[in-house]
């Protein structure tokens, strides 16, 4: 059987009634189920992430998943594990709180394949509230929820923006050109870290 395509990597730490929902919006891709892979890299979790990911496997024998236990703490430590255990040449994260729109995958697949030269791409991530938008939002607080909104057409990361790992996505050759996500940066359990991605 060959590798899939892209290789969906969801790094996830104790969150798993967000990680169901996002698992369920992968599900409901308009991609063919052989063009992607879906890996879950469980770091320590102390929730029933295990049993969502086994329930939701079963409920979808159709697609490809994996799941993994990530036993040395930290995200970066997690995102690399997803590309070691991937098969795809193309490597996309999405964060366990992230719902995907049905052409997630194709819109990914299709970018790559267009444009060549193109090493790494980062979308829209737009909030969903629990309610409604709290009255305190500004633009200047949205990176704090990993909001990302560019437009609706392509353009290149200038300046401070890069993407995120909320929505962001590489080919495989990027990590054997640039090395991987530096495990001295990034979350590590509770503790809040970033500047992983920017390093990258």
């Amino acid at each position: 059987m060959s590798s899939p395509q892209l290789s969906v990597v969801i790094c996830t730490y104790n969150r798993a009634d967000f990680l169901e929902k996002c698992l369920q919006h992968l599900a409901l891709q308009d991609a063919p189920g052989n063009l992607y892979e879906i890996l879950v890299i469980n770091n320590n979790s102390t929730d029933h992430t295990e049993q969502v990911f086994t329930d939701f496997s079963q409920i979808h024998p159709e697609l490809l998943l994996s799941y993994f236990l990530e036993e040395n703490q930290g995200l970066s430590f997690s995102r690399n594990r997803g590309i070691e255990e991937s098969g795809g040449e193309l490597i996309a994260y999405i964060d366990d709180d992230a719902f995907a729109d049905p052409g997630y995958v194709s819109n990914l697949v299709d970018y790559f394949e267009q444009h060549p030269k193109v090493s790494a791409i980062g979308g829209k991530v737009v909030p969903a509230y629990q309610s409604q938008e709290p009255d305190w939002m500004s633009n200047y607080l949205l990176p704090l929820v990993a909001a990302l909104d560019l437009g609706n057409k392509p353009q290149a990361f200038r300046g401070r923006k890069f993407p995120i790992g909320a929505n962001m996505a590489f080919r495989r050759a990027v990590f054997h050109e640039a090395g991987q996500f530096h495990t001295e940066l990034g979350r590590k359990g509770s503790f809040l870290g970033s500047g992983e991605e920017k390093d990258l």
